[in-house]
């Protein structure tokens, strides 16, 4: 769907610069970047199955599932950035 693939590009478009920004951080307060396999706890994290889910889709059923399985990641990067805010 092409509403679809905007969003995915825009999220591509908007994400990069925001992770150069908190990788950065990181690397001015001593932190490191955890390893893709350390994300599996965090809110909104897609399990492997479900990628694996997505990877097997096409057409509208990978449409539906990208953008429910966008929808949780980012109610979980919102979930996070409250515990930071509060």
């Amino acid at each position: 769907d092409p509403g679809v693939r905007a969003v995915a590009e825009r999220i591509a478009a908007v994400q990069g610069p925001e992770i150069a920004v908190l990788e950065s951080w990181l690397a001015r307060h001593g932190g490191a970047h955890l390893p893709h396999a350390d994300h599996a706890a965090m809110p909104g994290m897609a399990t492997p199955a479900q990628r694996d889910e997505l990877a097997a889709a096409d057409g509208p059923g990978f449409d539906a599932l990208f953008v429910a399985l966008m929808i949780a990641h980012h109610e979980g990067a919102l979930e996070m950035a409250a515990q930071v805010r509060s």
